[in-house]
C-alpha cells in the first residue's frame, strides 16, 4: 500500500497493510499545482537568456530612401521596412543588430550599390555564472517556464550522487496543493510554516531526472519497519507515456510511484527507497537510482526513473514520444509523534486535482489523471 496512501493502526510498528482515515476535509489544493511564471521570448528568434559571459555588437547601416512601408513584425524585435529595426538574440551572452533603412522612388545606397557595415566589435568574456542555456527560435530557456509544463535533455546519463547535474535551476514546490490525513491529532491539522523545497527535473535518453532540496529543521523518516513514503523523503510518480488504458489509473506495467526516504541523521546519506503501484509495495527501489544526502538545515534527493523502474523493459523518452509525471514532498510530524500514516504528517505536490479535498481520487498516488504532461525539448 505504500503508495503514499492512508495506513491503518497510528504507531510506528504499522507497516501500511491496511487503510484508514482519509475520510476528513483536507487542505484545499490548486489545479494547476505550479505557481512559477514564465515568459516565452515571443516569435521565431525571440530572446532567450544564456549563461556564458561575453558581448557581440555588430551596426551596420544601410540607406536607400523613400517610401514607408510601415508595419511590425515580430520575429524576436520589431521591424519597420522605412522605419529602424532591431532585434537581439543572446545564447550565452548579448547580440544586437541594428540600423536605420528608408526606401525611396530610385534605390540608391550610400557606397554606390554595396551595404556599408560600419566597425564590428567583439568582447568575450569569461564564463557566465549560474545562467540557463537559451532557447532555439524563441522557445524558452531552461527553467524559464514550471517544470511541469516543460522538460529540458540532459546530454548525459546523471550521475547520482546528492548534488544537481546540468546547471538546472531550481524551482519552489507551491504549498497549495497539499493533503493532511482528517484522522491527524487536532495540533497537527495543517503542515509546518518551516518546512519547504525546491526542484529541477529534466529528461534523458534513458527517463527522467529529478533534484530536491529541502529545508526540514526536523528530519524524522519513515520507520524501518514502515514503507518508505511514511515519513519525511520525496514521492515521484512516473508513466511512460502519458496515455492510460483506463484514464486515472495507473498502467501495469508503465506507471509507477516511487518513494526516497530522507537521510536517518546529519551526516548520512541515505539509499532507501520503495516501488509502488496504487495498494501495492512492489519492492525497494535498488540500483543506484536514488539518494537522499542530509544538508545543514534539511537533505537533499536526486533520483532517475528508467525503464525498469517502471516495469518496462525499454523505454526513450524524446519530444515525439513524452511522458507524464508528478512530485510529492513528504512531512513527517515531530520526532516523537506519529499518526493514521506512521511519522507522515502529510505532504505537498507539484499537481493535484482542481479542488482537491483529501479524497484519494484527488492526488497522483492514486490518480494518474493528475499527473504533469511537460513538453520536451529536443536535445
Amino acid at each position: 500500500m505504500g503508495f503514499g496512501g492512508a495506513a491503518g493502526a497510528a504507531d510506528d510498528s504499522n507497516t501500511g497493510a491496511s487503510l484508514g482515515g482519509f475520510g476528513g476535509s483536507i487542505s484545499s489544493a490548486g489545479g494547476s499545482g505550479s505557481s512559477s511564471s514564465s515568459t516565452a521570448g515571443g516569435g521565431a528568434g525571440g530572446v532567450p537568456s544564456g549563461g556564458a559571459g561575453g558581448a557581440t555588437s555588430t551596426d551596420a547601416a544601410t540607406v536607400t530612401s523613400g517610401s514607408d512601408a510601415g508595419g511590425t513584425s515580430d520575429a524576436g524585435g520589431t521591424s519597420n521596412a522605412g522605419g529602424a529595426s532591431t532585434s537581439s538574440t543572446a545564447t550565452g551572452g548579448a547580440s544586437t543588430t541594428g540600423g536605420a533603412t528608408s526606401t525611396g522612388d530610385a534605390a540608391t545606397t550610400t557606397t554606390g550599390g554595396s551595404a556599408t557595415t560600419s566597425d564590428t566589435t567583439t568582447t568575450t568574456g569569461g564564463a557566465g555564472v549560474g545562467g540557463s542555456t537559451g532557447g532555439t527560435g524563441g522557445a524558452p530557456a531552461v527553467g524559464e517556464e514550471p517544470y511541469c509544463e516543460r522538460l529540458h535533455h540532459l546530454a548525459a546519463v546523471p550521475v547520482i550522487d546528492g548534488a544537481l547535474d546540468g546547471n538546472l535551476p531550481l524551482q519552489d514546490l507551491p504549498q497549495d496543493a497539499a493533503r493532511v490525513p482528517a484522522d491527524n491529532p487536532p495540533q497537527f491539522s495543517s503542515l509546518p510554516s518551516d518546512v519547504s523545497m525546491r526542484w529541477a527535473a529534466a529528461w534523458f535518453d534513458g527517463g527522467l531526472y529529478i533534484f530536491a532540496e529541502i529545508v526540514d529543521p526536523d528530519r524524522y523518516p519513515a520507520a524501518a519497519s514502515n514503507d518508505e513514503w511514511m515519513g519525511d523523503g520525496v514521492d515521484l510518480y512516473v508513466d511512460h507515456d502519458a496515455v492510460f488504458d483506463a484514464p486515472g489509473f495507473y498502467d501495469d506495467p508503465g506507471t509507477r510511484s516511487t518513494s526516497v526516504s530522507a537521510p536517518p541523521d546529519g551526516t548520512t546519506p541515505s539509499t532507501r527507497g520503495g516501488v509502488f503501484m496504487p495498494y501495492v509495495d512492489l519492492g525497494s527501489w535498488t540500483g543506484g537510482e536514488c539518494i537522499a544526502v542530509p544538508t545543514a538545515d534539511g537533505y537533499r534527493v536526486e533520483a532517475v526513473v528508467t525503464a525498469a523502474t517502471l516495469g518496462l523493459s525499454s523505454w526513450s523518452p524524446s519530444p515525439s514520444a513524452p511522458f507524464a509525471f508528478d512530485l510529492g514532498h513528504n512531512v513527517s510530524f515531530p520526532a516523537g509523534e506519529t499518526g493514521s500514516e506512521g511519522r507522515r504528517l502529510g505532504h505537498y505536490f507539484v499537481q493535484a486535482a482542481s479542488g482537491a479535498d483529501g479524497d484519494f481520487e484527488d492526488y497522483p498516488f492514486y490518480n494518474s489523471a493528475v499527473f504533469c504532461t511537460p513538453t520536451l525539448t529536443p536535445p
